[in-house]
């Protein structure tokens, strides 16, 4: 910033002369660079966490109860539902900004050591059955595993509803579940184990996807 000395021959100069501005400051005229042009408008883009957040929260959000036992630890430091943001917001999100999906294929509703689900299938047959099984490998101990719950989660993606089938258990080797009131559903299917123990689960193990003929 500048001050003028001595007036101008044309009197008293005000406002914008080639790269200076001249203005009038507690009776004293002064002289400043004049601003740069804008050249581009200044956009804040939006953070990519902002869109994926939610997204993976509104999905998780369906299936809290299963999360609540599948996320369950006895420590307590980070409540269940957040664990499980947590992680399938760093491993189940597909897509590009902005227009991020949920990869069904890589989502987790159970994080835990007991024993996994070990050769498991689905299908479905003419009556729109759906069947699910899984087997127990010979180097397991019955008496330990097999009263395990097997807790199969069924997500209908058309009414985005958790269809979570009855509770069997781990010996019992195979399900069906009825499904011919959602004709013309897709539907998406996961499967873990509990124990006893509230702090004893599998990790969940995605089965699939299966749509409902009309």
């Amino acid at each position: 910033m500048g001050k003028i000395i001595k007036k101008s021959a044309l009197g008293t100069i005000k406002g914008k002369v080639g790269r200076v501005v001249v203005n009038k400051w507690r009776k004293i005229d002064v002289v400043k660079s004049a601003p740069g042009k804008r050249t581009k408008e200044r956009i804040t883009p939006l953070p990519d966490q902002n869109l994926r957040l939610p997204l993976v929260s509104h999905f998780l959000s369906i299936f809290k109860s299963d999360i609540r036992i599948g996320f369950y630890k006895k420590d307590g430091r980070i409540p269940p539902f957040q664990a499980a943001v947590q992680y399938n917001l760093q491993h189940a999100v597909a897509g590009e900004s902005p227009d991020f999906k949920i990869d069904y294929s890589k989502v987790v509703l159970s994080k835990g050591n007991l024993e996994m689900v070990w050769s498991e299938a689905i299908f479905l047959d003419e009556n729109k059955k759906l069947h699910i099984s899984w087997e127990i490998p010979s180097t397991s101990k019955l008496k330990l595993v097999g009263m395990d719950t097997a807790r199969i989660i069924i997500y209908d993606h058309t009414l985005e509803k958790d269809l979570t089938a009855s509770k069997t258990v781990r010996q019992d080797l195979y399900t069906v579940r009825d499904l011919k009131f959602f004709s013309g559903h897709t539907l998406y299917v996961w499967l873990f184990f509990t124990s006893t123990d509230p702090a004893a689960v599998s990790n969940s193990q995605y089965l699939g996807t299966i749509t409902i003929p009309k």
